[in-house]
């Protein structure tokens, strides 16, 4: 058992090593697929990608990168993010990223203002079996449907 654990460790530190010998240059890439359940919103499907720029080389971790994420459920839910990160594009000692990020929810939960809602049980109808009935006043009594579009930019 020892053997291997010290084995393991020389190669990470041979990985280590190799890896930071390499100057990478023009585009990389990776993604991952994305699919969850939720009770609420359903099935959930989608992809996250990242694409990297290493330019002409000698930037460590990369240039700069591109990570788009489009992600959406059977309920209706869409979250679709774009995010864009550089240590270097504004000129060494100067980070700068920014994400823009859409979202469309149908079944938004409703609180109340700061949070005072008074729960109605009368306000949802329910059928023979005391489930709530898809209706506007069944199960999504308490919820609304929302765009939201956000920025933000970090230096």
């Amino acid at each position: 058992m020892k053997r291997i654990i010290v084995f393991a460790i020389i190669m990470v530190f041979l990985n280590t090593g190799l890896s930071q010998s390499e100057k990478r240059t023009g585009w990389g890439w990776g993604g991952v697929p994305a699919l969850n359940y939720n009770a609420d919103e359903g099935f959930g499907y989608g992809v996250l990608l990242n694409f990297f720029n290493y330019a002409d080389g000698g930037y460590s971790p990369y240039y700069f990168k591109v990570n788009p994420i489009i992600f959406a459920t059977t309920g209706g839910k869409q979250d679709h993010t774009l995010f864009f990160d550089s240590p270097y594009i504004l000129g060494h000692g100067l980070h700068f990223n920014a994400r823009f990020r859409y979202i469309l929810e149908n079944y938004y939960p409703y609180y109340g203002l700061g949070n005072d809602l008074e729960f109605n049980p009368d306000f949802i109808k329910v059928d023979d079996e005391v489930n709530p009935m898809d209706t506007l006043h069944g199960k999504h009594y308490y919820t609304f449907k929302t765009n939201q579009i956000k920025l933000f930019t970090n230096f």
